[in-house]
């Protein structure tokens, strides 16, 4: 098992939401409870019921810093 830093914004998905949530750089999390009532994050496969009752969160995506005067290029 690995160990992975994952930032997710915790506000939980309707199914819609999710779909248009997913992205090659955006995953869907399934958010568990483990045994000593610790948040744990569940990465969503292919093979997760689609009746899971449990919160499904997706990873945080910051906005894109506002450069109002790019520089030119140098080349």
């Amino acid at each position: 098992m690995a160990a992975l830093d994952i930032t997710a914004d915790l506000t939980p998905l309707t199914p819609d939401q999710q779909a248009r949530a997913r992205g090659p750089d955006r995953l869907i999390w399934c958010l568990h409870t483990t045994a000593l009532r610790q948040p744990e994050l569940r990465w969503i496969h292919t093979g997760h019921p689609p009746n899971c009752p449990k919160p499904h969160v997706t990873t945080h995506q910051c906005p894109g810093r506002h450069q109002p005067n790019p520089q030119p290029a140098l080349f």
